[in-house]
């Protein structure tokens, strides 16, 4: 009787130890830089690079942007615009899933320039080189999306969005 009572007791501990392991690894994932991608072959791979660093080698002009998310806090995010070369007034937003940044989306980058779209690949808050400490899994992202418009419409004049999201980036577009 004993034993089973240890054995339940046991099973309990380890689905709430691993209940707080993996909301620890999801509200906090890990940050991966753009210098912690290009030096590591591992995420070289997974963030399928193929030997592309920026939007400049697919042939692409970008500029290096900041800009603040929407939200109460002031989280700055970082990205690249790319204009189009016809001046059209839509942008595709790209939006990145969680243990990601702007460097992922970037191999949609060689159908993208076959088209008469502007691009903007940024880092959500608590990714990359953007500001911020907690993901939220969406909920509070989408701010920096609304920043992200905001931004685009100000500084660009830009006037018809389209959102590509992955993942996590999906449910902070869809909010």
């Amino acid at each position: 009787m004993i034993y089973i009572f240890l054995f339940f007791i046991a099973v309990i501990l380890l689905i709430l130890f691993s209940g707080f392991y993996l909301a620890k690894k999801i509200l906090k994932p890990t940050r991966y830089t753009l210098n912690d991608v290009y030096e590591s072959e591992y995420l070289i791979n997974r963030f399928e690079l193929n030997g592309k660093k920026n939007p400049r080698d697919y042939q692409l002009q970008f500029d290096s942007i900041k800009f603040y998310s929407k939200r109460k806090k002031k989280i700055l995010l970082k990205g690249w615009f790319i204009p189009n070369k016809k001046k059209e007034n839509t942008c595709i937003i790209f939006i990145h899933g969680i243990w990601s940044n702007r460097l992922k989306p970037m191999l949609y980058l060689s159908f993208i320039k076959k088209t008469d779209y502007s691009c903007l690949l940024f880092d959500l808050s608590a990714s990359g080189e953007s500001t911020g400490k907690h993901s939220t899994m969406g909920f509070h992202e989408k701010y920096d999306i609304l920043g992200a418009i905001d931004f685009l419409k100000k500084e660009y004049n830009i006037k018809n969005i389209i959102l590509y999201a992955f993942s996590m980036g999906c449910a902070s577009a869809l909010r």
